[in-house]
């Protein structure tokens, strides 16, 4: 590849690649934060629907718990209390009032068979009809037949429709008990799906609006019955099956397996946002669900991903665009400059590539106008051939004197050779000296260095002995300070021991003060007990007063509607007020329970400081036996001390005379020892100056012959500077 093409695509590579890197980032970041604003958005879409909603069922739980509390208090007759209820259908807050009862059997504010108390039958007409029930319902078997702990429950049943008019209604159901506490069987109320509809248009058309027309609602039961589909046929209808009509409503669980999986938490009522792919058509959704309050039901949205990635897909397209324009540009400017920068340098290869065949023009010049890289190389080119040019014409100039300096190098090397024949004589008398010297120095060494080592082996011995007259010293100096040591903690161990004692005394009238107030504590607990329960009663007192006081305002109809709404808020704060008795009075009850452990605790305490009051004082008399010991201890060791400080100042001072016989014997050894290097040297520098002189002798004729070789190199040095045009 050509230097040319090489640096365009460098140029275009710097400059494209951070270009992609950039869009590809911010393409990335600004998908990113669509997808979460996106998804933030319908999140809070769907918990204002699903608040929505709550209100609706929220006034219907709210009147149904009503008349829950009236037959709770009493109002147990069907007459009675079907003129109460029947002002809420009046209102058509209800289409119908049920009051059912433990085994089934129900009064409906729609009417009933006279012959039976006014309950539903098969014939409500005829007085041998049978009595109809609705313990097979799921409402029913929720709130009665496995409500095996009799709790007050509450329930909004999945949908159901009528064969006869086919009109889709949910139930809100409360059970009810009967005097005794138990469970009696369930009051609830008919809502009609022509109310609920309108909530549900209204959500859908606003989420249409905010969102597309490809966005989905969708309600489901914690049963998995779907309460609304955006595909109609999916939501509770009537079907003739076998030639009978018969009400079908769909399942989520019949649905396909993926949907399925990410739908499946709304069984449980949970909260999630996650994608779902569309296994017939493809289409991705950002789908989020979450449980309406109050209900059993959750609430789900499905938003199409393309709504989401529509102004990302916009925003890639004006960057595709962009990045083509600016690639383009690049390549044409890349073109341009790569053509700038090699066209000089193949000038400088050509005349690079004449000097290189030995024949070229040093006086020739490059074009070096300009600051940039390659005019620099130019103008550096240029002084590099100057140099050369100058260093040629030197070598040229010196070549010419060559010739003559090889002549008197010649004549030189004669006369040299002469003299170096007569120092070789006089080398050869130096050296039979040498041998002489060396011999006589060798004998005398060997006698000193046998008295050196007889003195070296005394201060050895010597020394040895000291070292182990300082250990001794300073084992016993250690441990008279480790036994001075121990004194010293033993007192501060005996005060410590005191101070101890002192404060077990304070510790343990601490304890009895303790104990004291504990008792004291526990009286005031039982009349908080008494106070409590005189509050318990006063709340159950009004908690009467409020169930007559509804009672009443019922029977006022239309006129003790606000009498009733005041008498139903009292009844609360009195079961909230009874409520938090029975929490005080246990609160209370645990209390005294831990105060008696405290008090046993306390008392047990105290018994353990009575018990380390004698321990205390019985170690007390142990540390003032093993101080006085260890006294007698020390002061047998600083007699022992003192000796071995006399032992050891005799032995320093032989020490140091030995050593002092050591040295001088050391430093004749050295002398002796330099002397018998300088005779070797002698003897050896004789030897070599010899052999060197033979060398020189070989040089010198060597070097004749190179001076010939010198003058025909000059003559052919002086032949190539010359082929240069200077």
């Amino acid at each position: 590849m050509k230097l040319k093409t090489k640096i365009s695509l460098l140029f275009i590579i710097v400059s494209v690649l951070p270009l992609i890197i950039v869009i590809s980032l911010t393409a990335f970041l600004n998908a990113n934060e669509n997808f979460k604003s996106q998804q933030n958005f319908l999140e809070e879409y769907a918990l204002s629907s699903a608040n929505s909603l709550e209100s609706f069922f929220k006034e219907k739980s709210t009147l149904i718990n009503t008349y829950a509390q009236l037959y709770n208090n009493g109002m147990t007759n069907w007459e009675d209390y079907h003129e109460v209820v029947q002002i809420a259908v009046e209102e058509k807050i209800f289409e119908k009032v049920i009051l059912a009862m433990k085994d089934g059997t129900y009064y409906n504010t729609g009417g009933g068979n006279p012959n039976f108390g006014g309950k539903q039958t098969s014939n409500n007409a005829s007085p041998a009809a049978s009595l109809s029930s609705i313990a097979a319902r799921d409402y029913f078997q929720y709130l009665v037949t496995n409500n095996s702990r009799g709790e007050e429950l509450k329930k909004i049943s999945d949908p159901v429709i009528s064969l006869s008019n086919k009109a889709k209604q949910v139930l809100v159901a409360q059970t009810i008990f009967d005097s005794d506490g138990k469970v009696a069987g369930i009051i609830a109320g008919s809502v009609s799906f022509g109310g609920l509809d309108g909530y549900l248009e209204k959500i859908n058309s606003d989420l249409h609006a905010q969102f597309s027309d490809d966005s989905h609602l969708l309600i489901v039961s914690n049963t998995g019955n779907y309460i609304y589909h955006w595909i109609e046929e999916k939501n509770i209808h009537v079907e003739n099956v076998n030639g009978k009509e018969t009400s079908v409503i769909s399942n989520i669980k019949d649905e396909d397996t993926a949907f399925f999986e990410a739908s499946k938490g709304m069984l449980d009522g949970n909260t999630d946002t996650s994608t779902y792919i569309d296994p017939v058509t493809g289409n991705e959704y950002l789908y989020t669900y979450l449980p309406i309050t109050g209900t059993s039901y959750s609430l789900g949205l499905l938003l199409p991903s393309d709504v989401i990635y529509e102004s990302l897909y916009r925003l890639l397209w004006l960057s595709a665009v962009f990045s083509i324009f600016v690639v383009i540009i690049v390549v044409v400017l890349s073109t341009l400059l790569g053509r700038s920068i090699v066209n000089p340098l193949s000038l400088l290869s050509t005349t690079l590539k004449e000097i290189a065949s030995g024949g070229g023009d040093l006086t020739k010049r490059l074009k070096a106008a300009g600051n940039d890289v390659v005019s620099h190389i130019g103008q550096n080119f240029n002084a590099f051939s100057e140099t050369l040019r100058s260093m040629l014409l030197e070598v040229r100039k010196n070549s010419e004197h060559l010739d003559g300096v090889s002549d008197n190098l010649h004549e030189n090397i004669t006369s040299t050779k002469t003299s170096l024949e007569n120092i070789s004589g006089n080398v050869e008398k130096l050296s039979d000296h040498s041998v002489d010297l060396s011999s006589a120095v060798e004998e005398t060494s060997s006698t000193i260095h046998q008295i050196s080592r007889n003195i070296e082996g005394l201060n050895s011995q010597i020394s040895v002995q000291s070292g182990s007259v300082n250990d001794s010293s300073a084992s016993i100096e250690q441990m008279v300070a480790n036994i001075q040591s121990v004194s010293s903690n033993l007192n501060k161990a005996k005060t410590s021991f005191g101070s101890l004692k002192k404060e077990t005394d304070s510790g343990r009238s601490a304890v009895e003060m303790v104990i004291e107030s504990v008792k004291q504590t526990v009286s005031f607990s039982h009349e908080l007990l008494e106070t409590n329960e005189v509050i318990e009663s006063i709340t159950n007192q009004t908690n009467m007063l409020a169930m007559n006081a509804a009672i009443e305002a019922a029977h006022a109809g239309e006129a003790g509607k606000g009498f009733s709404v005041v008498a139903d808020e009292i009844r609360k704060l009195a079961e909230d007020s009874s409520e938090q008795s029975k929490r005080t009075s246990s609160v209370l009850k645990a209390t005294v329970d831990n105060i008696n452990k405290i008090l046993q605790e306390a008392n047990h305490a105290n018994d353990v400081f009575d018990s380390i009051t004698s321990q205390v004082g019985t170690v007390l008399g142990f540390l003032e036996e093993t101080n006085a010991a260890m006294e007698e201890q020390s002061q047998g060791s600083n007699q022992v001390l003192e000796a071995l400080k006399k032992i050891q100042n005799i032995t320093s001072e032989i020490l140091s005379g030995s050593t002092e016989m050591t040295t001088g014997a050391g430093m004749i050894i050295t002398e002796m020892d330099r002397l018998q290097k300088i005779s070797l040297d002698l003897k050896e520098s004789a030897s070599v100056m010899k052999e060197n002189i033979q060398h020189i002798n070989t040089a010198i004729g060597s070097v004749s012959t190179l001076s010939d070789t010198n003058k025909e190199l000059g003559t052919q040095l002086s032949k190539i500077t010359k082929g240069f045009i200077l």
